[in-house]
């Protein structure tokens, strides 16, 4: 499947998850989109937040906050999209062994109040 900018544009506000062997991070969406084509196409990713999970990767025993890197691109050449229920996608790179998952707004993963040190707005 492939990922165009009106299918990522139902993901702003939902939540970005990308973990590798060792480290994984999560954060909201403030803006994604899709950049070029083809096997020069990027996944551009900028974050309201970033939080960092401490721990396994696969199964972090808590998230912080962090206030740098809140902008992630994706080479989507390297990874295979699929689409789950629940308007939510998988991106898998074998060569890289890593892992990224997009959700929408109404099906995040992260709840922002377990985040340590991330300032909630009232």
């Amino acid at each position: 499947m492939e990922l165009t900018n009106r299918i990522v544009q139902t993901l702003v506000g939902g939540q970005i998850k990308a973990q590798n062997l060792s480290s994984v991070f999560c954060g909201e969406i403030r803006e994604i989109t899709v950049v070029g084509s083809g096997n020069e196409a990027v996944l551009r990713v900028r974050l309201n937040w970033k939080a960092a999970g401490q721990g396994s990767a696969q199964r972090p025993t808590r998230w912080v906050n962090q206030t740098t890197e809140l902008d992630f691109d994706v080479a989507l050449a390297n990874f295979h999209v699929t689409k789950l229920s629940k308007g939510r996608y998988i991106l898998r790179s074998a060569v890289a062994n890593e892992l990224v998952f997009l959700y929408p707004a109404s099906a995040p993963t992260l709840n922002p109040s377990d985040v340590v040190g991330l300032r909630q707005l009232p």
